[in-house]
């Protein structure tokens, strides 16, 4: 039988057992905040489309709250493609 790693949850950091230490670990709150401005999308509007209330957006962004990958997968795709690319880049993905 094949085992599993354990799930993760994306937030500021990523909450995996095995992952890098937490200094490299990118400040995923705020790659998705950049994202978010750059589409010119509201903070508000994004909440919503994810189904979360703007307060507990605010704590997602800040890394005080995690954000499924399934919600993730509910913003805008500019957004998603957005941040995904600034998370690739932020890992060294640009080379």
């Amino acid at each position: 039988m094949m085992s599993h790693s354990p799930a993760c949850v994306v937030t500021a950091q990523v909450n995996c057992a095995d992952t890098a230490p937490s200094s490299a670990v990118p400040d995923l709150g705020g790659l998705l905040r950049t994202a978010v401005e750059h589409s010119g999308a509201g903070h508000k509007a994004v909440a919503a489309e994810v189904g979360y209330q703007a307060d507990y957006w605010s704590r997602v962004l800040t890394g005080e709250r995690g954000i499924t990958l399934e919600r993730l997968a509910l913003l805008p795709l500019e957004i998603q493609r957005a941040f995904v690319a600034a998370w690739a880049a932020a890992l060294g993905g640009d080379r």
